[in-house]
């Protein structure tokens, strides 16, 4: 069950930042501050955006999470991460005005080493450079830890990292790179082994001996991955999230992975099956009806690239998935009839009663005895 408790004018849709899941509750943050739970539980809303520190130098008290500004991590309470930002960019994990204080950076927690980070630009803070995996923005390779590469952008996906990159913005992903000598170019540097690396260390029907770890296949369903990984249903060659390597090297192969929110696309199964996994989820797929979703969602057709409203990530062109359906906009109430309020009626004229006319004397007559 869905309990929306307040909307913006906008949309929920519109303005969805993010959903996180506390316990056994969803919970979804919206940019006007409102917020929807899905399920029972503790849960609560995503912080608000707050510069509480401003100027130059360190913070009295190290910031909490969606505080600011910040100008690296010794900035920022316990594990949270100084997220920089060059103009208006949204924060992972935050909600609120992102345009009420453009530039200022804020304390916010990464939930994985390969979320996309924003650490620095132009080689600043010197404390950050080399950028790590999935951190930027970098203009070299120079500028990125060894066996990281910087990719260059405009708009396009950054393999092996979960998120949403900014825009013309470059990442440091794991590559290799050509190195030349002054007389031949030697062999390029064998690509390094990430942790995220799609592997194969099961195979078979049944259930593996352990559960796999992250970005290792072949699962059936969740409870085959280790601990909150989940499996990605696949029916091609589809890009697993968050993992690199040859995905046609084992077609229609399931890898267990890591969901960072429960609206990032994934793909749960395909014609009803695995059973165990349908109905479908918030942004999830690959359904054929709305009764393959859970209650209060739609199935969204789809043949080609279209976007899903509401949810994070790259689509699987042609999957289907489930979503919050369109927002229905509120009829135009209809003005309510003023009651017809009646002439008031007069009071009824009354009958006049017949008076009795006094009997008319009889005519006197000159002749009339005296």
């Amino acid at each position: 069950m869905v309990a929306i408790t307040s909307t913006s004018s906008l949309g929920r849709y519109a303005v969805l930042l993010s959903i996180l899941v506390y316990g056994s509750s969803l919970t979804t943050a919206f940019a006007d501050g409102s917020s929807a739970s899905v399920g029972g539980g503790a849960h609560r809303m995503l912080q608000e955006l707050q510069v509480s520190f401003s100027g130059r130098g360190a913070p009295p008290t190290p910031l909490p999470e969606c505080h600011g500004d910040c100008d690296n991590d010794n900035h920022c309470e316990g594990d949270l991460l100084c997220y920089q930002r060059t103009g208006t960019q949204p924060v992972p994990g935050c909600s609120g005005d992102t345009a009420a204080a453009p530039k200022t950076d804020y304390c916010a927690r990464r939930p994985t080493e390969n979320t996309l980070w924003m650490r620095g630009n132009n080689g600043r803070p010197k404390a950050y450079f080399p950028l790590g995996l999935c951190e930027g923005d970098c203009d070299s390779d120079a500028e990125c830890q060894p066996g990281l590469v910087c990719q260059q952008r405009k708009n396009e996906p950054v393999p092996g990292c979960i998120g949403e990159p900014e825009f013309r913005k470059d990442y440091c992903v794991v590559g290799s790179t050509p190195q030349p000598t002054a007389t031949v170019t030697a062999a390029p540097t064998p690509g390094v082994t990430s942790p995220f690396t799609l592997q194969v260390s099961f195979s078979g029907s049944g259930v593996p001996p352990n559960p796999l770890p992250q970005c290792h296949g072949d699962c059936d369903d969740d409870t085959q991955c280790e601990g909150d990984l989940q499996c990605f249903q696949r029916f091609g060659t589809e890009v697993v999230p968050g993992c690199f390597g040859n995905v046609t090297a084992s077609p229609t192969t399931d890898y267990c992975a890591h969901r960072p929110t429960v609206d990032t696309l994934w793909m749960k199964g395909d014609n009803g099956s695995p059973a165990a996994n349908f109905p479908l989820g918030l942004c999830e797929g690959d359904c054929d009806s709305d009764a393959q979703c859970q209650p209060g969602l739609v199935c969204q057709y789809r043949s080609g690239n279209e976007p899903i409203p509401g949810c994070v990530g790259e689509p699987v062109p042609g999957e289907d998935y489930c979503r919050y359906p369109d927002p229905t906009a509120e009829p135009t109430p209809q003005p309510t009839p003023q009651p017809t309020t009646a002439a008031p009626t007069s009071e009824p004229t009354p009958t006049p009663k017949p008076t009795t006319a006094a009997p008319t004397p009889e005519p006197t007559s000159q002749f009339t005895l005296q």
